[in-house]
């Protein structure tokens, strides 16, 4: 089964808008009904950031194709901005979990691949998009645990036309598991009209290992983190980049990569360091991008590329 990266970009840049199961009950202190009975006072909680900034460049150094004596190397770049609005009483404020709050989420997201190709003349040379995000999420203490996501926009590489558009859309939930406060299991589904299969499961888990250890085995961003205090991270793990875009129509050989809807994948591994300090999250990562791939489905052609070291640096920001 072919699977899009671009579904998981979607579905909130996991690093960035946090499968963070915690929304169940993870991180969340619940009070015991005794205790609440003795205690009449409101449980007071944390106010969610309501205003999201982020932006992310990497480049992947220049290495072979695996096909014809062409070498290319890519630069990646994207930024989002978005808007928490409250839903008061949504759903009767099911599930009810302390703290938990419904939001609709409205933002635009722009992201852009540039690629320097030598001696290929059949790849693009650009890939981006233009899109706008309608979320609806359900938040305890920060932390996203029920979304429903659509990026409706233009996926293209210079020209824009009907052709161009497409909405990937992302429905997933965190849900605890073994009766516990510390694994969590990340399902859902997300599909797009450029994907290939269209829909395809989201699936993933979260653990707790302890107060310094967390395993986020879910895409696009699955890490081993280590916290030895809450302003800094490192951890290492891999990275899921690319998306589905529709090229221009031009002359090129074979015929049928005019106009060619091409699914792009990036597969990384690497390790890095994250530093906190609220509002501002930076991430810095290095490591090897050991397959690039141009995946002409519906043409049947397919490019590849041999390993290469990469650099990335995202900087959030929420207020």
């Amino acid at each position: 089964m072919k699977i899009s990266p671009r579904l998981f970009l979607s579905a909130v840049c996991a690093a960035s808008l946090g499968f963070a199961a915690s929304a169940f009950a993870g991180t969340v202190t619940y009070k015991s009904e005794y205790k609440a009975s003795k205690n009449k006072n409101p449980i007071e909680c944390p106010p969610d950031a309501l205003t999201l900034f982020r932006t992310s460049v990497d480049y992947v150094g220049q290495s072979d194709l695996k096909r014809g004596d062409g070498r290319q190397d890519a630069l990646h770049y994207g930024f989002e901005a978005g808007q928490r609005i409250p839903l008061e009483g949504l759903f009767g404020g099911w599930p009810n979990k302390e703290c938990g709050k419904w939001y609709l989420r409205l933002g635009a997201d722009y992201e852009r691949f540039d690629f320097d190709t030598s001696n290929e003349t059949r790849l693009p040379n650009t890939l981006q998009s233009v899109a706008g995000v309608i979320a609806l999420e359900y938040l305890v203490k920060g932390e996203v645990g029920i979304l429903i996501e659509t990026r409706p926009g233009i996926y293209f590489e210079h020209n824009i036309n009907d052709d161009t558009f497409d909405a990937p859309t992302t429905i997933a939930l965190a849900y605890p598991i073994f009766g516990g406060d510390r694994f969590y299991l990340i399902v859902g589904a997300a599909g797009a009209l450029m994907w290939s299969p269209n829909v395809i499961p989201v699936v993933g888990a979260l653990w707790h290992i302890n107060d310094q250890w967390d395993l986020k085995a879910y895409l696009p961003e699955p890490r081993l983190v280590y916290k030895p205090s809450e302003t800094l991270q490192f951890w290492v793990g891999g990275e899921l980049a690319g998306g589905g875009f529709k090229t221009d129509r031009r002359d090129v050989n074979p015929d049928k990569l005019s106009g060619a809807v091409v699914t792009y994948t990036d597969i990384r591994a690497g390790a890095g360091i994250t530093c906190v300090f609220k509002p501002f999250t930076v991430d810095l990562g290095v490591g090897a991008s050991l397959q690039r791939e141009f995946d002409y489905n519906r043409a049947g052609e397919r490019f590849r590329t041999d390993p290469a070291p990469y650099a990335k640096l995202t900087v959030k920001a929420e207020f």
